[in-house]
């Protein structure tokens, strides 16, 4: 009850019996015997058993167990087989600049506007 696993997904057995023996020693457990030269039956007295109800009334809570929330096969055919409008999908929109010049991709932002390049990379037109 406590989930004691050993490897592999077995039961820790020898380590829930450590617990049980533990739990009897401290009396967290209730075992009890009669006193010697007492009956069991006069020791012991349990309540009499609740009588079972017999009639056939349903409860809410058979009525909601009873109750279908599952779905039919007609249902699935029409929830798949309806008509949906059809649209291209696209991650973002293309600026509307010439097709010579780069495209800027809206979602492809790596907030590299300030970054610091390279002197050689800054200078390379005044290179010969």
């Amino acid at each position: 009850m406590r989930g004691f696993m050993g490897p592999r997904g077995l039961p820790d057995t020898a380590r829930a019996a450590r617990f049980i023996l533990k739990d009897f020693v401290s009396g967290k457990l209730l075992y009890c015997n009669p006193p010697p030269g007492v009956e069991r039956s006069d020791y012991q007295k349990f309540p009499p058993p609740q009588p079972r109800n017999t009639s056939r009334e349903i409860t809410p809570h058979q009525l909601r167990v009873m109750k279908s929330d599952r779905i039919t096969s007609k249902e699935i055919d029409s929830e798949f087989f309806r008509k949906v409008s059809l649209q291209a999908h696209s991650k973002g929109v293309l600026s509307k600049a010439p097709p010579s010049s780069e495209t800027q991709k809206p979602w492809k932002k790596h907030n590299n506007k300030n970054k610091k390049l390279k002197l050689r990379k800054v200078y390379a037109d005044c290179d010969q």
